[in-house]
């Protein structure tokens, strides 16, 4: 019975070993490519979410831009057609 259970020992010694090894390399795996490609897409999914919320403003403002156009903008200071506002 002694010489089955060091036997047993030795196997889960063996097994423990292996999942160790394994989980270091998943380990490995997640923190050199997997979480950096996830905080890529997360980024991106970001920055297209900002933009959509910019173009719905822009189309709740002005719905008849999705059909005419986006209106032209007023000239700026130094730009032809610029009018000082009055105060």
């Amino acid at each position: 019975m002694a010489s089955e259970l060091r036997g047993l020992v030795a196997s889960m010694q063996k097994l423990s070993q292996r999942l160790e090894a394994t989980s270091g390399a998943v380990g490995n795996d997640l923190a050199g490519g997997t979480l950096p490609r996830l905080n890529e897409v997360l980024h991106e999914l970001h920055n297209t979410s900002h933009q959509l919320n910019r173009l719905l403003g822009d189309l709740e403002d002005s719905p008849q831009s999705l059909i005419f156009g986006r209106p032209a903008s007023k000239p700026g200071p130094g730009e032809a057609g610029f009018v000082t506002p009055g105060k």
